[in-house]
């Protein structure tokens, strides 16, 4: 199916064709003449087959008082085996409304097309569309409910049919794939059985050939089940026949609607599918499809509005598919994206856009440089700006440096990574001379056995990464997977991605995982905040320990709060120490020296950092002069030193106040309880202690 054409783009001219994914056409609902689709088909039964029971409760129903008497005698005589399709939808909806009638009602509705024929299926099914069950509330004449089949009204547009919706589907498969001449007949015989809107709408999604059948329900769009809606429209016209009335619903954001809507109206549903993503209604997985729908789609505007939706959840995968299928379309728009964005250079969405397109030029350098003469200056102009900060990246490290991916110990099965996560867009992986980098094509290894490793069961490779690699930047690594992970909705699958922070992770990590550990318990995220709590105590730095410890003490949920104090007392366990034991050990020295303090050196300058009593740090110049606050580097200072140390305490200040008030709080809870140390332990981990010295050595001259 070819898209319109979009003007001034040049590139491939597949890039203006819609292919429909091969696991999304698996799904589709058969169109007579489109592509092909396989349908199960349940064997069912005729109305011989009934039980007794249930066909006695079917008599009852149809001669009871609400029951409109034309149809009971329509239904009656189908029992008796008469054949009418307005019969046949009778003691079909009638069985539903029975106790327990619903299995042998659909089994009824199978059994039509082989017991009746094709075109008698397809009839009686739209009967099934103008009719309804009613019900009748107990009186003082009928002490009990009453029940009966009647026709619906003209303003009921949904009625009972709901329950036959899935078996409408299977119908459908038997028109589209049965001999032309049963479908014709289908065809001709379904024209006196659109009565009433609703039947209309069904009958169009039966035969959605009848193109003109489609316009009359668009154009008077007064029933509505609108997943059969959306699988009967069958060209362009038709959406502009609903005039934006279609507002899509839950049911019709599954991949099987989705993939039809594509094959029956192309690039023309863009705009309801940007319309659809607007809906308050659209949960988590409808999003996801959404999405995934727009990046098959060949046309400027649906890849512009992928990229509108950057950052956000579950964005990323579709993006990075619609860049991969469309890759000059997506060279051309990120290049402008990127020239729109540098005036808000600072912004995550920029930062996202810029290192999209940078991953995009690194792998397609012949197509950029096919492409650049026949772009925009300015797209033109950030592209070349892209190629000169790739340029500055790392070179691959030579084949010959890096040892062989170990292939003991690996399952029959490897894990599939998911489309959450590309290697190319995470962060470069330094070598320890921060000279060469891992290959992207030893990134994406380096995932498979992040995705192997369990707790306990550590992949063989990580260990020799570990040793080849810059700790720092496997940090950084580590975390972009973990954040990718997390913008995708947090797969339970792919619950390695933050499993393996414990295997990378440093301080840093640490700080940003603390806060995220703390707030998921209040986001449906108790199991992940537990695993949380496990990465930490695998980190297992004096800063990661401390973080722990204030989980366990004033976690704001009660559950983590308890886990996090098992996971304390599992560790001081192995040490052989008492909780309160632990928690001395775990006051990090902060890199301050044996005095406490701290010499930041910018070269021709120098600071000294102290504490007050309650442990807010400050910062004296040379001559003993306190300062409100470090000053930033200067021109006269040595950049490299002096841009490290404000950066030294800035991580400093943040630390500091993080564990502050839990010490201060935790040696108040200590003299109340009257707790005592041994004198080297007091002198190691409190008096000596580069950090507490400012609170116990004031407190013990005092006394």
């Amino acid at each position: 199916m070819e898209a319109p054409k979009n003007p001034g783009r040049s590139g491939p001219p597949d890039e203006d064709i819609l292919i429909i994914p091969n696991e999304w056409r698996r799904r589709m609902h058969p169109r007579r003449g489109g592509l092909p689709v396989s349908v199960r088909h349940e064997r069912g039964f005729g109305v011989d087959a009934l039980p007794a029971t249930l066909r006695a409760q079917i008599e009852d129903v149809l001669k009871g008082p609400v029951s409109d008497p034309e149809l009971a005698r329509l239904g009656l005589a189908r029992l008796r085996g008469e054949a009418s399709p307005l019969g046949a939808a009778v003691v079909a909806m009638a069985a539903f409304a029975c106790d327990g009638g619903r299995e042998a009602a659909e089994g009824m509705v199978r059994g039509w097309p082989a017991l009746d024929g094709l075109a008698f299926a397809a009839c009686a099914f739209a009967e099934l569309a103008a009719i309804t069950i009613r019900f009748d509330l107990p009186s003082p004449d009928a002490p009990r409910l009453q029940h009966g089949v009647v026709y619906a009204a003209p303003d009921e547009s949904y009625n009972q049919l709901w329950w036959a919706e899935n078996l409408a589907r299977s119908l459908r498969a038997l028109l589209a794939e049965g001999a032309e001449r049963d479908y014709q007949e289908a065809v001709e015989r379904l024209a006196e059985h659109r009565r009433t809107s609703l039947q209309r709408l069904v009958v169009s999604y039966l035969v959605p050939t009848r193109l003109d059948w489609v316009d009359e329900c668009c154009a008077n769009l007064d029933a509505y089940l609108s997943t059969m809606l959306f699988c009967a429209l069958g060209s362009a016209r038709h959406l502009e026949l609903l005039g934006g009335r279609l507002i899509p619903q839950w049911s019709d954001c599954t991949p099987e609607a989705l993939a039809t809507l594509l094959e029956g109206v192309g690039v023309a549903a863009v705009p309801l599918l940007a319309t659809a993503l607007e809906q308050a209604h659209i949960g988590s997985e409808d999003r996801r499809n959404l999405l995934n729908a727009l990046a098959v789609m060949p046309s400027d505007d649906a890849f512009r509005i992928l990229l509108d939706q950057i950052g956000e959840r579950f964005a990323q995968p579709p993006l990075l598919a619609a860049t991969r299928r469309f890759p000059m379309r997506a060279l051309r728009l990120l290049a402008q994206a990127a020239d729109a964005g540098s005036k808000d250079a600072g912004s995550k969405k920029y930062a996202l856009v810029t290192e999209l397109l940078g991953a995009h030029v690194r792998t397609h350098p012949e197509l950029t440089e096919a492409a650049l003469p026949t772009l925009p200056d300015a797209a033109r102009a950030a592209i070349e700006s892209i190629r000169a900060a790739n340029a500055a990246r790392l070179p691959d490290a030579p084949a010959e440096t890096l040892r062989p991916d170990p292939l003991e110990n690996l399952p029959a099965k490897k894990p599939v990574i998911g489309s959450w996560v590309d290697p190319v867009l995470l962060p470069q992986v330094a070598l320890r001379d921060r000279a060469h980098a891992l290959p992207v094509a030893a990134a994406g290894h380096l995932l498979t056995m992040l995705a192997l490793s369990k707790p306990g069961q550590v992949h063989p490779g990580v260990d020799a990464v570990r040793e080849l690699c810059d700790p720092g930047s496997l940090a950084e690594f580590s975390w972009a997977v973990f954040e990718a992970w997390r913008a995708y909705g947090t797969p339970a699958k792919d619950v390695w991605a933050l499993r393996q922070l414990g295997l990378f992770g440093d301080d840093d990590t640490v700080r940003r995982l603390a806060p995220v550990i703390r707030a998921w318990p209040g986001q449906d995220g108790h199991a992940r905040a537990v695993i949380g709590l496990d990465v930490l105590a695998a980190i297992g730095t004096d800063v990661a320990l401390m973080h722990l410890y204030g989980l366990a003490q004033k976690a704001p949920y009660k559950g983590l709060r308890a886990r996090a104090q098992q996971k304390v007392e599992q560790v001081a366990r192995k040490l052989g120490l008492t909780p309160e034991q632990f928690a001395d050990r775990l006051v990090p020295d902060f890199g301050l020296d044996a005095g406490g303090g701290m010499v930041l050196d910018y070269g021709p300058r120098r600071f000294v950092v102290g504490f007050d009593e309650q442990l807010k740090p400050y910062v004296a110049d040379e001559d003993g002069k306190r300062r409100a606050s470090l000053p930033k580097p200067g021109a006269k200072d040595d950049p490299e030193p002096a841009a490290e140390a404000y950066k030294r305490f800035a991580a400093l200040k943040k630390d500091v106040r993080a564990a502050a008030a839990d010490q201060i709080r935790r040696l108040e809870s200590a003299m109340l309880e009257q707790r005592r140390w041994t004198v080297p332990e007091f002198e190691t981990y409190l008096a000596g202690h580069p950090l507490l010295r400012h609170i116990t050595r004031r407190l013990v001259s005092r006394a």
